[in-house]
């Protein structure tokens, strides 16, 4: 049988080429049950490529005229970094990544699906070790969330070395080797604090 992902793809290009098509039309051309096309047409609006039904399945007129020419190379390098660590370790992120991907991968190019999925198999995405537990990911939505508009926030921190509450004006979050940080202004100096050391938070008035 297809790959689901290949399906997808001609189906795309299908619907594309030749306009309304029946779920039995699209069966036969991808070699595969009328139900198994039902579910693949649900993906799609799952991704949010819009699939309209009048009498068979057809695209909506401004997602026919959509295509997108990116290369192999383009293709794996958004692949790799969708499921990279930094993505990957935080589950906004991570949910996100995963609608994104299955979006570009939609409008693909008919002519690179089949070197990209071969590509696939021979490109490695390990997750890190050090993968943020719940507590840090609510940690982060805070931090998001005191980021963007710099509302200043006071933390308890315990390090290896010790532990402290600082108040602090956030900057950026950023990630290294061992996980997400934030960076913040505190007695007019850059610090920064690894989120899954942070104990608690709150916002200062």
């Amino acid at each position: 049988m297809m790959a689901k992902q290949n399906r997808l793809s001609l189906i795309l290009d299908l619907l594309r080429r030749k306009g309304t098509m029946t779920a039995s039309d699209l069966a036969g051309e991808c070699m595969v049950s009328e139900r198994t096309i039902h579910k693949d047409i649900q993906t799609l609006s799952d991704a949010e490529v819009t699939v309209c039904f009048d009498g068979g399945y057809r695209l909506r007129a401004s997602e026919a005229r959509r295509h997108l020419d990116l290369t192999t190379d383009e293709m794996l390098s958004l692949y790799v970094g969708l499921n990279s660590d930094p993505v990957q370790s935080v589950s906004c992120f991570r949910e996100a990544a995963k609608r994104v991907l299955s979006r570009i991968e939609s409008l693909m190019p008919p002519s690179i699906n089949g070197d990209y999925e071969m590509a696939k198999k021979h490109v490695a995405v390990q997750p890190g070790r050090n993968r943020s537990h719940e507590g840090a990911e609510l940690i982060f939505e805070l931090m998001r969330q005191s980021v963007w508009p710099k509302q200043k926030v006071k933390l308890d921190y315990v390090s290896p070395l010790s532990s402290e509450s600082v108040e602090l004006t956030p900057k950026a979050l950023v990630y290294k080797k061992d996980g997400w940080y934030l960076a913040g202004l505190a007695h007019k100096r850059i610090r920064y604090f690894r989120l899954d050391l942070i104990r608690s938070v709150g916002f200062c008035r």
